[in-house]
């Protein structure tokens, strides 16, 4: 299929129409990048963020126990082979989304020629999330669950924006790192109030912090020190990951500076009142990100940015 022309097929468009819809109520910070993208990849990843945003969607819900990561690992073997219906999920609703964008996916996945495992290492992520105590052991544990979660999707971004160099493969790892870091961050009371502790168990007995009073909101021992050294991890992925730019188109290239230039924000952000965190959710401002993004639009601003030191 060529890669440079838009799906003609009229229940693909409406498939990659319904992904787009997904994205654009999501609110998310990835929305705002995909403009910066030419139209056959801004679809590709309409349909990658769809699907990434039902499965994380099924990951938090309260009433998600007639649904399973096989039946998910199903709807991904069914998408690839084409097969686009009769996914028979118990949840009605969910069944019908997944049905609207299994089309999306479906073109996605051959167009791209995204690799099926990363869209399975996806859903493997999120049914981590599903235990009954989430416990992360170490900075090894750590690692395997932000790959999954969060440097999957950057390798499958990979294949969208036509890049197959395998340095490049090594600078999304680190870039997923770094952005799924500073989320378990950004929502430690969000996560702690569900029972979720996604900070190494090692690093609690490094601080002498008590993981209960940690889920209660009342963290006890060294806990900034425990964050500054989390985020110092992290700030050492955002060098690392940056490096992937090096590897993309234009339009690629903006779409990836703008998101770790947001997210790396974000960090800085926690870093500098650390206290914050358990008090509301961190966030940049609409107009901290329309400035962020106008920056990344126009080629002479971008060029600046492109240019710009890491920061320490």
């Amino acid at each position: 299929m060529n890669k440079t022309r838009l799906p003609v097929d009229e229940a693909v468009a409406h498939s990659y129409q319904f992904c787009k819809k997904i994205a654009c109520q999501s609110r998310s910070n990835f929305y705002w990048a995909f403009s910066l993208l030419r139209r056959e990849k801004q679809h590709g990843m309409y349909a990658l963020y769809a699907f990434a945003r039902l499965v994380d969607d099924w990951g938090d819900s309260l009433n998600n126990s007639s649904i399973s990561a096989a039946n998910w690992h199903s709807f991904v073997d069914r998408v690839a082979d084409e097969r686009l219906s009769n996914f028979d999920l118990a949840n009605s609703h969910l069944n019908y989304q997944i049905e609207q964008i299994a089309p999306a996916v479906s073109d996605m996945i051959r167009r791209f020629q995204i690799p099926m495992h990363h869209l399975h290492e996806i859903v493997d992520g999120v049914a981590f999330d599903l235990q009954s105590e989430v416990f992360i052991r170490d900075e090894a544990e750590l690692n395997r669950y932000c790959d999954l979660v969060a440097s999957s999707v950057g390798q499958a971004c990979l294949h969208i924006w036509g890049c197959h160099d395998p340095k490049a493969s090594e600078s999304a790892i680190a870039c997923g790192r770094a952005f799924q870091i500073t989320n378990i961050l950004r929502d430690v009371r969000e996560d702690a109030e569900r029972g979720r502790v996604y900070i190494p168990r090692t690093l609690f007995e490094t601080h002498r912090i008590n993981v209960e009073d940690w889920k209660a909101s009342q963290p006890s021992g060294d806990w900034t020190a425990l964050i500054a050294t989390l985020g110092s991890k992290a700030q050492d992925y955002y060098k690392a990951g940056y490096g992937v730019l090096n590897f993309l188109d234009l339009d690629g290239q903006r779409m990836l500076s703008l998101m770790w230039h947001t997210y790396s924000a974000l960090l800085d952000r926690i870093l500098k009142n650390p206290g914050d965190i358990w008090k509301k959710r961190i966030r940049l401002s609409t107009v901290e990100k329309f400035q962020l993004y106008l920056q990344h639009a126009f080629s002479p601003c971008f060029s600046s940015v492109r240019r710009s030191p890491l920061k320490p």
